[in-house]
């Protein structure tokens, strides 16, 4: 437990190797899911998904062993979530069977992220109009919830979603809503991607002074909260404005500034 919260990877893994080898030997399942959740966790941490999905399908089985409902809904999200970053038809089918047993036990939390995964899947393959029906119903159980973070989270999807469909006169002002909730709840650190949202939004209806403001916007608070990869796409979105209008100068200004903090921060997949 102690490496997993220090992000020693090696260590927490040995050390779970080990336990797992004991807690099998003694049939402690108990202790062998939660392990099994853990090692998941760390695979996660480190972004290799499929062995995170692997550890989680081995809890999972052991969830459905002991027919307790409530595990069973937390390793399905589990899986689902992991597998949304390479497989959407394996996700889908995790996340759908996560919404169904969610429901069923009235677990709100994993209703949310279950039916936000859903809108998120349905959107990537520009299935709209489905994805919508799964993020209005995650924005529902945040309302009833009264969680204004979950809230936000929705109407900015929501946002993004129109601004796919070019719809955006309904994105911009869902944009904004999310904006001033994150505002009224103080938090600083998902405005410099939202403001970078509703930049793309006004500048796609072709106001591009105001979407400079946004994108101008995003980049100081991205320097008061010291996010230097959000001070960097900050810039990499106002380049194209500054060539569009003219501003060549301007333009090679924000590319060096982009350069030189990708550079730093060794994100060499935005340099190519």
């Amino acid at each position: 437990g102690l490496y997993k919260e220090t992000g020693e990877k090696n260590k927490s893994l040995a050390a779970y190797d080990s336990a797992s080898y004991y807690y099998t030997l003694g049939k402690d399942s108990a202790n062998l899911k939660s392990l099994l959740s853990d090692i998941g966790d760390v695979y996660t941490n480190d972004k290799q998904y499929q062995k995170a999905f692997d550890y989680y399908y081995k809890w999972h089985t052991l969830n459905l062993a002991s027919k307790n409902k409530s595990d069973i809904t937390n390793s399905l999200l589990q899986l689902a979530e992991c597998s949304n970053y390479y497989n959407s038809d394996t996700a889908k089918k995790y996340s759908l069977a996560c919404l169904q047993l969610a429901k069923e036990i009235g677990d709100k939390n994993n209703e949310y992220y279950a039916a936000s995964i859903l809108g998120f899947i349905y959107y990537k393959n520009y299935s709209f109009d489905e994805g919508d029906v799964y993020y209005k119903q995650a924005l529902s159980v945040a309302i009833e919830q009264k969680n204004k973070k979950l809230e936000a989270n929705c109407y900015r999807s929501l946002g993004l979603a129109n601004t796919n469909k070019l719809d955006f006169n309904k994105a911009i002002p869902l944009i904004e809503k999310a904006i001033h909730i994150y505002d009224s709840l103080g938090d600083k650190t998902v405005l410099p991607y939202t403001y970078r949202l509703l930049g793309s939004a006004i500048q796609s209806k072709g106001d591009f002074y105001d979407a400079r403001s946004k994108y101008q916007k995003s980049i100081d608070i991205a320097y008061a909260t010291n996010s230097r990869a959000d001070v960097g796409y900050g810039f990499s979105a106002l380049t194209f404005l500054y060539i569009i209008q003219g501003e060549l100068g301007k333009a090679q200004q924000a590319v060096d500034s982009t350069y030189s903090i990708f550079n730093d921060l060794n994100n060499s997949w935005q340099i190519a």
